[in-house]
């Protein structure tokens, strides 16, 4: 649980840092950030905030994970961490 908690710390910094540049058509918001829960797959993800941008993987043997991160012009930003395929966290900064 310990290793969830840093991997989406780092994933929030990591969007942090990448949010501001960049634009996205598809504008993200906190009413869509609210549909994704724990446990939906990317595709089902997918069909609520469109394409993500890859921000890290890591894996080992039969386990990964990856994070995927969204951005709308004015900056605001969401990721979401899955883990084989599940989502396991999110974090948003700036949405409405």
């Amino acid at each position: 649980m310990r290793k969830i908690a840093l991997l989406t710390i780092i994933c929030l910094l990591i969007t942090l840092v990448m949010g501001c540049s960049g634009e996205d058509t598809n504008v993200i918001t906190m009413k869509k950030y609210k549909q994704i829960k724990e446990g939906m797959t990317y595709m089902q993800v997918a069909k609520i905030l469109g394409a993500g941008e890859k921000g890290s993987t890591s894996g080992a043997s039969n386990i990964d994970t990856t994070m995927i991160m969204w951005r709308n012009a004015d900056g605001s930003n969401m990721n979401v961490t899955f883990h084989n395929n599940k989502v396991i966290g999110k974090a948003q900064s700036g949405l409405r």
